[in-house]
């Protein structure tokens, strides 16, 4: 393979990926007669949007190459108390996709995630126990396996002038995971930075009847403890280290951390194989010039994670690395997100300079309390 024909193929295998990495995979379910359930909205009280770029890199023979700014995204932080259920409500958004002007090919793949997580307060603890959750999502549709397919989708969703998305609902309860797939589809096609128009139209989608396929998991064998999402997974992992640093200092390095969650009625163990301590950190950060320089950010007390996903169902395994902040307004933020989905090729999404603000964002509906 020429390594113009290498470069090409990354995008496509980095944005499998960022779906595996953030839930938004196999969605392909059983069906069923289970109905729909009706979301009910309710608006957080604060966002905060943290923005990312993405770089690619190949391997070609014994050299790695690599092209920054192939695409990017966020990762959102929501918080609100329901008085009415005397729950506290915490939401993650992500949003991630190639930029089809920066991709050969114009290859344009993106998915978007919400996940909100329900809390019961308990007067004589800091903490809470958590109720359920319910990750609400979608991504362009992308069964190819070869990326000569890819090319001969875009193609036929240009002639048809219909561009398909695969959506899901994923709630985990403490007794089940139930997961609802719908599918549809946009007259224009839209990439990652025109998100809203089709979370407009997903939307209308989960209103507009019941789900394509729906799949039900029994959890009468506990197969997981509590009822994590795979998004709550990851902050509660985050913050078990983050907890252990802030009392017991580099003893945290010594710990063991994992937790099991379940998505698209299948259960998952996310476990932390290797940690590592930085006192300072560097982060890299291309200047908005246009002139290729590049300055570094400085970071205190960062942990340097790499996690495991190990699926209970079939066996298979993935790794991918984390760096976040121990303490501080950023406590448990990506600062860098490091994957190496194919032994020739490494996606990395780097946090952007003045990336974190309030600005609200026309998201998904929160399903919300549901009967």
């Amino acid at each position: 393979m020429t390594a113009m024909a290498n470069w090409k193929a990354w995008e496509f295998r980095g944005l499998v990926f960022l779906m595996v990495l953030w839930g938004l995979q196999e969605l392909s379910v059983a069906d069923t007669k289970k109905p729909a359930r009706q979301p009910v909205h309710n608006p957080p009280a604060e966002r905060i949007i943290y923005h990312y770029r993405m770089a690619g890199r190949v391997r070609l023979l014994l050299f790695w190459v690599g092209k920054e700014d192939v695409g990017g995204g966020s990762i959102t932080f929501s918080d609100q108390f329901l008085p009415s259920a005397q729950l506290k409500a915490e939401g993650i958004e992500v949003l991630f996709g190639s930029n089809p002007k920066q991709v050969p090919g114009r290859i344009n793949r993106w998915g978007y995630g919400q996940e909100w997580s329900y809390w019961k307060a308990h007067s004589n603890a800091a903490g809470g126990e958590l109720q359920y959750t319910v990750f609400t999502g979608f991504m362009r549709h992308s069964d190819e396996d070869a990326l000569s397919q890819v090319y001969a989708t875009r193609q036929h969703e240009q002639s048809a002038q219909l561009y398909w998305y695969d959506g899901i609902e994923s709630v985990v309860r403490p007794w089940e995971s139930v997961s609802n797939v719908r599918h549809f589809a946009e007259p224009q096609e839209f990439d990652y930075q025109q998100s809203e128009m089709v979370q407009s139209a997903y939307r209308q989608r989960l209103d507009a009847g019941p789900p394509d396929k729906t799949k039900v998991l029994k959890n009468g064998s506990r197969l997981y403890s509590a009822p994590y999402g795979f998004l709550t997974c990851m902050r509660e992992v985050s913050r078990q280290i983050s907890n252990r640093f802030q009392t017991s200092g580099e003893e945290f390095l010594r710990g063991n951390y994992s937790a099991t969650y379940a998505y698209n009625a299948k259960t998952y163990i996310l476990e932390v194989t290797r940690l590592k301590y930085h006192p300072s950190f560097f982060l890299p950060e291309k200047e908005p010039d246009g002139e290729g320089k590049s300055t570094l950010r400085h970071f205190s007390d960062v942990a340097e994670v790499d996690f495991r996903l190990h699926d209970m169902t079939d066996g298979s395994k993935h790794d991918f690395s984390l760096w976040f902040p121990l303490r501080g307004d950023q406590q448990g933020v990506p600062l860098r997100i490091l994957d190496k989905p194919r032994w020739w090729l490494q996606v990395d999404l780097r946090l952007a300079s003045q990336s974190a603000n309030t600005m609200p964002m026309h998201a998904v509906q929160d399903p919300g309390l549901s009967q």
